[in-house]
């Protein structure tokens, strides 16, 4: 269980949003306080360096090229120095309280787009939650200090940014050799290369605008480094150590998660940021490292509620993937995209084939089969009611319910669902090649035909099929029987040979079956031989045979 709510990714989400996040927010401010060192260059500079560690820890490997070649490396680098750029021109309105509080809707940017290009469905409580942050970011922007005509410009701002957060996370959520990742390494190695090339991407932007300042000697933007802050010591230290340490772990944490949970979760559990950062806040004001932040009633007010809105839909995705969890399983957040249903209409009827096939296998019980197939009982049910085009069915569950037929319908005699013929050479031959000893008996049904002729075939299929049940009953057939003629069966008893059952199977079906309130009563000859004698089945099945009518006989 443990193990399973580790790779399922809720602990990494957690670490992320009341450590990783909170002291690399903390870092970013005494950072933003140090009039030495210029934000923009230092995070460049640091992402360098997290590129840097991660690839070293990592080392050479497998999808490397491909994460390299693929446009969702990229495309997320892109919209990383978008989303700086975006987030400086913000800050010339609106303090950083107001747009820590905003940053934290993302969550429900993220269930948009989730929904509208992954086909993410939203259950009520991320509505709700949804709600929540909605009526937060409305109380932010009711309580900035700013002209009203400025407002519809940062509200525009906000809107973008978060859009391209939300955009970014999900980025990262379906990159497809993160997704592809199976190792630690792996996934460092890939997030290695994404911050390598969002770093270049970044850096060089800022880069050009520097020598663009320079060359005609204005300013974009006071906070627009020179190249002399990207060549400062102080700078180059701090950002060394904070990507090596932290943005490495922030971006590690970020892209598991984001496979894992998708980018709707992720967003809400960052959420928890504003925890972790009160906490740390009050240790370093403390030790007069940091001056605690005093909020304002209504600042507080709306963080609470963003707060609680972000909660609400993180619970909603972690009980969702309870059910995941207990089963050892990790949920693909990509499920519903269209590539992952069958397209082919013949493919469409195959699966319903099979499953009419199995059902019938089970008399119609579609519970059980629910139960020993491990699909929702509800999606069989869909699949046998709807017709192609009214419903769609997942390549996983169309793979799980082909394979499943193919394992038991093949196997299985229709009639009686005993094993076929087919079946027992298949397990026989396994048996010798594995010298793994086993004892065969051969019957044949008496006073069956009478019963056929008396009283019907419907009669006799009855008598065979509970015959058939009452044999997989006994421990040491369970699932060994086999029928290989009419009314002639096969049991194979595997381990503890030197114990002979001619009387146990005799007493069974000799026990009456019911049909239509008759008792009606058969009884068996058999044949019995010992594999230890033998070298293949046919040999086997010849003697047993023999034996069988010898007893007949007699």
């Amino acid at each position: 269980m443990n193990n399973s709510l580790l790779k399922s990714g809720w602990i990494h989400a957690l670490v992320m949003g009341l450590i990783a996040y909170p002291l690399a927010s903390i870092v970013d401010k005494l950072v933003a306080v140090n009039e030495d060192v210029n934000i923009l260059a230092f995070t460049c500079l640091m992402m360098l360096s997290s590129s840097f560690i991660l690839l070293v820890i990592a080392g050479p490997g497998k999808l490397t090229k491909e994460s390299l070649k693929t446009p969702h490396t990229w495309i997320y680098g892109i919209l990383e120095t978008i989303t700086v750029a975006v987030g400086i021109m913000i800050m010339v309105y609106i303090s950083a309280t107001e747009a820590a509080a905003l940053s934290r809707t993302t969550a429900f940017f993220a269930l948009g787009i989730s929904l509208l290009f992954l086909n993410q469905p939203v259950n009520k409580a991320e509505l709700i939650g949804s709600g929540f942050l909605i009526f937060g970011f409305m109380l932010v922007i009711n309580g900035m200090d700013i002209p009203i005509e400025t407002k519809g410009l940062v509200i525009l701002l906000i809107i973008v940014k978060n859009i391209l957060q939300a955009s970014k996370k999900i980025t990262a959520e379906v990159h497809k050799t993160n997704r592809k990742s199976k190792t630690f390494k792996e996934d460092l190695r890939i997030v290695g290369i994404v911050m390598g090339v969002t770093s270049v991407i970044v850096s060089a932007t800022f880069v050009l605008l520097a020598i663009f300042q320079n060359s005609y000697n204005l300013t974009i933007h006071q906070d627009i480094p020179t190249i002399m802050d990207f060549l400062n010591f102080e700078t180059f230290v701090l950002a060394f150590i904070s990507g090596i340490i932290l943005l490495s772990l922030n971006k590690y944490l970020e892209f598991y998660v984001s496979k894992t949970l998708g980018a709707k979760y992720l967003m809400a559990m960052a959420s928890l940021q504003l925890v972790g950062v009160y906490f740390l806040e009050v240790i370093l004001s403390n030790f007069g490292i940091l001056e605690m932040k005093v909020f304002s009633p209504e600042s507080i007010l709306a963080l609470s509620i963003i707060f609680i809105g972000n909660i609400i839909i993180a619970m909603s995705g972690f009980m969702k993937d309870l059910s995941f969890i207990k089963r050892g399983e990790k949920q693909d957040t990509l499920a519903n995209l269209d590539g992952n249903f069958i397209e082919e209409e013949d493919d469409f009827d195959l699966v319903k084939l099979n499953l009419a096939n199995l059902l019938n296998l089970y008399n119609t019980d579609s519970k059980k089969l629910s139960t020993d197939i491990e699909i929702d009982r509800i999606v069989l049910d869909n699949i046998v009611n709807y017709d192609y085009g009214e419903f769609k069915i997942e390549n996983k569950i169309a793979k799980k319910i082909n394979d499943f037929a193919s394992q038991y319908v093949a196997t299985k005699d229709k009639l009686t669902k005993a094993h076929n013929r087919y079946y027992l050479d298949h397990l026989a031959n396994s048996l010798f090649k594995k010298n793994e000893l086993f004892n065969l008996y051969y019957l044949d049904l008496n006073k069956f035909k009478p019963i056929n002729d008396k009283y019907g075939h419907e009669a006799g299929d009855h008598v065979l099929a509970e015959t058939v049940a009452k044999l997989n009953e006994l421990e040491n057939f369970n699932n060994l029987v086999f029928r290989v003629g009419e009314d002639e069966f096969v049991l194979l008893q595997i381990g503890n040979i030197e114990q002979k059952l001619e009387d146990l199977i005799t007493q069974t079906i000799e026990v009456p079956v019911e049909y239509q309130e008759i008792p009606l009563e058969i009884s068996t000859s058999i044949g019995q031989v010992s594999s230890e004698n033998y070298d293949n089945l046919e040999d086997m099945l010849k003697d047993a045979d023999r034996l069988m009518f010898e007893h007949k006989k007699s």
